[in-house]
């Protein structure tokens, strides 16, 4: 079972919090600052610890994120990659109008979800 909250990392630029949602397979990572090339490992790490860890669920809330590059969208690409190759469900959520418009120019809004916190 993932643990009901974990700060996973906390710095200047981004901040990424794994927060387990209704049971131990389900997991929410959620993202607060600008997810650029400078950050993107830290979202690349966490999802390959939940996915390790048996999260079948995986959702990255994108609400407080303000910012994402090229890079940030290729990030995003490769977790979505990650979690397809072992079956999960993967999700981004909650994107701001301006996050949901980068998204949809990136070609990635396929990975968007409508999903209730």
């Amino acid at each position: 079972m993932l643990p009901t909250s974990l700060v996973l990392v906390d710095d200047r630029s981004l901040r990424c919090v794994a927060r387990s949602v209704a049971s131990g397979d389900t997991a929410t990572i959620r993202l607060t600052g600008e997810l650029t090339g400078e950050t993107t490992q830290v979202l690349i790490q966490n999802v390959r610890r939940l996915l390790a860890q048996g999260c079948s669920h995986l959702r990255v809330d994108l609400g407080e994120v303000d910012f994402v590059d090229a890079r940030g969208l290729a990030a995003a690409v490769v977790a979505a990659k990650m979690a397809h190759d072992v079956r999960a469900e993967f999700g981004l959520v909650r994107p701001s109008p301006l996050i949901a418009r980068i998204l949809d120019a990136g070609g990635l809004a396929l990975l968007r979800r409508d999903i209730d916190d």
